[in-house]
């Protein structure tokens, strides 16, 4: 009888032990955006791509780490929010001069990479883990000299299928590039 009480109590131990890893399984996260990521318009010029880097690191800017959803408990966050601004202006006289207007196409590539330690985490699981996702309503087109236009992206974790996939995420800093350039310019 005494065996099957001890037995019982390790068993009740050992899900309360597992509950508190599931719990800190995430605890770690990954660190949000620098403090130091200015907000700023990216100035596309006429026949050149431009590209903006934003790294997660540190919880100025998220408010916390991130973390995948239902997971996030105090300092932690599930999503980030990245706006971005994007003006065409033109380096040479692109376009007539007699008031016709120039509009194009936003070609916009995104690259997410991840290092731990400085050394680049395995491309396959950053893939598999980072999403980022555009916010509906973002502009397709641009027109050369008009107003800059907003653009939002928010960055989300998936949850790691193991605990060596966790090891490997947990604490990166990520960085995302927005390579922007405008296609197809027709002058109206």
């Amino acid at each position: 009888m005494k065996k099957r009480g001890l037995v019982i109590g390790l068993l009740i131990m050992l899900a309360v032990i597992t509950s508190g890893f599931t719990y800190a399984f995430w605890a770690a996260g990954v660190n949000g955006p620098d403090a130091q990521v200015a907000d700023g318009t990216i100035n596309v010029g006429t026949g050149e791509t431009v590209d903006t880097s934003i790294t997660l690191t540190g919880d100025a800017f998220t408010g916390g780490n991130l973390v995948p959803a239902t997971f996030a408990g105090d300092g932690d966050v599930e999503s980030v929010s990245i706006p971005l601004t994007v003006l065409w202006a033109a380096d040479d006289a692109l376009g007539a001069l007699d008031g016709s207007t120039t509009t194009g196409t936003l070609s916009i590539t995104i690259t997410v990479t991840a290092t731990k330690n400085s050394v680049a985490v395995d491309q396959g699981i950053v893939d598999a883990l980072v999403n980022v996702v555009a916010a509906g309503g973002n502009a397709s087109s641009i027109t050369l000299g008009a107003t800059a236009i907003s653009l939002g992206y928010t960055v989300t974790l998936d949850e790691p299928a193991d605990l060596a996939t966790y090891n490997a995420i947990a604490g990166a800093v990520i960085t995302i590039t927005f390579s922007i350039d405008v296609i197809n310019p027709v002058t109206a």
